[in-house]
């Protein structure tokens, strides 16, 4: 029971990787905001072949951080 626990939460950390289109999806905002974002260094991506993936809880926390 505890490996099948463990795949799923491996596979909940996957999904939240996120391409541009989907993290402004996520977020209800443009494209245009999420480039601004990753502009001013509010949120961060690494490169997965000539696209950016962002790392949700990582986005999460850091748009939490910066709105306060």
């Amino acid at each position: 029971m505890n490996e099948l626990a463990n795949d799923s939460v491996a596979g909940e950390k996957l999904c939240l990787q996120k391409s541009k289109a989907e993290l402004a999806a996520h977020y209800s905002v443009g494209l245009r905001t999420i480039e601004e974002w990753s502009a001013r260094g509010i949120i961060s991506g690494r490169r997965k072949g000539r696209a950016l993936q962002f790392d949700v809880a990582d986005c999460d926390r850091r748009i939490t951080s910066y709105k306060n």
